[in-house]
């Protein structure tokens, strides 16, 4: 993705550019720790836009660039684009001594990743388990409903607090993990069309905005700033070839999954971007004005479901109403032994989730590399 020279930054600017780009969970990152990790990253030797971790982005991202449209795969090869290894979740597009830059972490593409293996690893539960609870946990929760909810909040943990994520990847085999990987690789192929988008519309340089109209699902005032990020999503979405488009829409769908979970669990959202939810609904209904969408009627009619249950969740909204999210690490790894326990009756050997992922995603797919997360 990156032209024949190389840009080596160093781990201050690194950490200036990561401190100013982190987007911020509304439900609250905690100060000490991304203090901690940029304190981390500071004193690393810093970032090139050819190491490892570069070029195993590079590899990964193969596949879907083969949708992507000649003249925007030729601005994406004149920018450059860094990887930092670290569990923050942050991506950005900025300039550092004349170079167009891109940053992304291997927090934020973990992130990406647990919400759509997670996702998988529940579709695979057998359908007896729906008839099973919990001994402790609410009567009226199946097993797959506590799988699910009890997954999202360590992935809302390991964006708050940059935690290490339960380790899935052992209960994914077969075509299951590659669909898996192929929809991880489009929704990172997305998140970096989408920063590309911030550069190639003047949104960095001049502050630039050409969008007049934003299509909402949930009414929303939109900022200046939260237009831009309107205008790189359609960016992205354009960015590909016409017969790809419904493609991209899921990539963006997937990019953002767990910010809509976030915000339909919470009622709050991060204000330095518009609702994911309205942006969900900018991919969904770009799909339907396809010739190549299918069931546009249940689409429509998902749309309207995730808009009452927002509406329902913002309206009682508050710390007494969102106890859950608050849930401590060690109350959520007891539950997860007993859910663990729970699948081994269906013979789904699931120890694996007891061990917080080791490696992250771009080692799990490129195999490790010289340098670990902290």
């Amino acid at each position: 993705m990156t032209d024949s020279d190389d840009l080596v930054l160093n781990g201050d600017e690194v950490e200036s550019l990561l401190r100013a780009g982190i987007a911020i969970a509304p439900t609250g990152n905690d100060p000490l720790i991304v203090g901690n990790h940029l304190k981390g990253i500071k004193a690393r030797s810093g970032a090139s836009a050819k190491d490892a971790w570069a070029m195993a982005l590079t590899r990964e991202i193969e596949e879907p660039l083969l949708f992507v449209k000649p003249e925007i795969l030729s601005a994406l090869g004149k920018r450059k684009y860094f990887v930092i290894p670290d569990r923050l979740a942050a991506a950005l597009a900025t300039v550092r001594r004349g170079h167009e830059l891109v940053l992304i972490t291997t927090g934020m593409i973990d992130l990406i990743a647990a919400q759509i293996e997670d996702a998988y690893v529940q579709a695979l539960l057998p359908e007896e388990a729906g008839q099973v609870t919990l001994d402790g946990f609410r009567d009226d929760m199946p097993l797959p409903e506590i799988f699910a909810n009890l997954t999202f909040l360590f992935r809302l943990r390991a964006h708050r607090y940059a935690e290490p994520l339960p380790s899935v990847a052992e209960l994914l085999t077969g075509e299951p993990s590659e669909h898996a990987a192929r929809a991880v690789r489009g929704a990172i192929t997305f998140t970096l069309l989408h920063e590309l988008g911030h550069h190639e519309c003047g949104h960095i340089d001049n502050g630039a905005i050409r969008m007049t109209y934003y299509e909402t699902l949930i009414n929303e005032d939109l900022t200046k700033h939260q237009l831009q990020e309107a205008e790189a999503d359609q960016f992205a979405l354009d960015a590909v070839v016409d017969e790809a488009v419904p493609v991209a829409t899921y990539w963006m769908q997937q990019a953002l999954s767990f910010f809509a979970s976030l915000e339909l669990v919470t009622g709050l959202h991060a204000s330095n971007h518009p609702l994911a939810l309205n942006r969900t609904a900018v991919s969904v209904r770009q799909r339907l004005r396809t010739d190549y969408c299918y069931g546009k009627k249940r689409h429509e009619t998902d749309l309207a479901q995730l808009k009452a249950r927002f509406g329902a969740t913002a309206t009682q909204s508050s710390p007494e109403s969102n106890r859950l999210i608050q849930s401590e690490r060690v109350a959520l790894e007891r539950m997860l032994e007993n859910v663990v326990k729970a699948l081994a009756e269906f013979g789904i050997d699931a120890e694996c989730m007891l061990t917080p992922e080791h490696h992250n995603w771009l080692e799990r797919m490129d195999g490790p590399h010289p340098i670990s997360d902290p």
